[in-house]
């Protein structure tokens, strides 16, 4: 099965913010140690530099790849 992304990734309900009430409900547990403390901090780097805007989703982080591929992978396993 294939995916292509849209529009609807930067939407509230569907898109990447949709990955807040899975954090909120405890969903991801994430694995701190040394050989992967470094992909770790850049995904949390990169979630918490996201935020709405005038109804749209910014960052403020360099990239936001981990969070793509995090949002991918629920919509992957969903």
């Amino acid at each position: 099965m294939s995916y292509q992304t849209g529009a609807e990734k930067h939407t509230e309900d569907v898109g990447v913010s949709s990955l807040r009430i899975l954090f909120e409900n405890g969903k991801y547990e994430f694995p701190y140690g040394e050989e992967c403390r470094n992909e770790i901090d850049t995904l949390l780097e990169e979630l918490n530099g996201m935020a709405w805007d005038e109804g749209k989703l910014i960052t403020t982080a360099a990239h936001k790849d981990t969070v793509g591929a995090l949002w991918l992978a629920e919509k992957g396993v969903g």
